[in-house]
């Protein structure tokens, strides 16, 4: 399907279940009063993008076990994912938004404890082609599977 892939703004911690999603759903539509599909059709536009910028409206991936079958940390883990030419890239300040919606807006406190771990971090490595400093990247003129990059 792909012969490479970039992706921005991270793609390593865990999504939301298509159950979660579905749950949360259904709490917007109840705080609009509407029980079902119908009555959310019938709301102003107004309406609905007002609520929509509730911190808990999060339109997200989500793992549903057909179009994504794991989460990206296991399936990185259990090596079960094309080994094609792959590029990650993130900016500086990068999660203060996500944090500042899922956390901060929300009444909750992100602490240390609480933080996911990365799929790289030495307690949950995902194996032998994890990046590894001098392996390949910035300095390096071939992607993990060995083909020089194109870029």
């Amino acid at each position: 399907m792909l012969d490479r892939a970039i992706a921005q703004s991270g793609c390593g911690f865990p999504l939301p279940t298509q159950e979660s999603q579905q749950r949360n759903g259904a709490t917007w539509a109840t705080s609009l009063g509407c029980p079902d599909v119908a009555c959310l059709r019938a709301k102003p536009a107004d309406q609905l993008l007002t609520a929509s910028l509730s911190p808990t409206a999060r339109r997200v991936p989500n793992v549903d076990g057909k179009v994504l079958p794991l989460q990206v940390p296991d399936a990185l883990k259990r090596g079960r994912f094309h080994r094609v030419p792959f590029l990650q890239g993130t900016i500086a300040d990068e999660g203060r938004l996500t944090v500042a919606t899922t956390y901060d807006l929300a009444g909750r406190r992100l602490t240390a404890e609480g933080y996911p771990p990365t799929p790289s971090s030495p307690a949950r490595s995902p194996g032998p082609r994890a990046w590894r400093p001098g392996t390949f990247g910035p300095t390096s003129t071939s992607s993990p599977t060995g083909t020089p990059w194109t870029i």
